[in-house]
């Protein structure tokens, strides 16, 4: 795992981000080691886990092994295919009862 990542976000897509959110900008574009996290939401790379604490906690960020070894983090894609699915669902149960859903911009 730790391919090859797509462009990384730049400092003005993080702004107003909070740090956990910055850090998860930056696990879409591929896996990262604590130490690019860290520098990515403005921490030490010993508040990545706490930071990361509850997403690892229900799935959405696991950890992985990096190419060079290190211990790392990505973003699970089970959690968004379930999370996709619980969307499909909810808009279903919308329409059934009569609201109008629309795509979010």
């Amino acid at each position: 795992l730790g391919g090859n990542p797509v462009a990384r976000p730049e400092p003005a897509e993080l702004e107003g981000l909070n740090r956990t959110d910055r850090m998860r900008r930056l696990l879409a574009t591929g896996p990262a080691g604590a130490r690019e996290l860290a520098a990515c939401a403005g921490v030490t790379s010993a508040m990545v886990g706490a930071l990361l604490k509850a997403d690892l906690r229900i799935g959405r960020v696991v950890r992985t092994v990096l190419r060079d070894g290190r211990v790392g983090y990505q973003l699970s894609q089970e959690y968004d295919a379930q999370a996709r699915e619980a969307i499909v669902d909810a808009i279903a149960l919308l329409k059934r009862h009569g609201f109008k859903v629309i795509r979010p911009k």
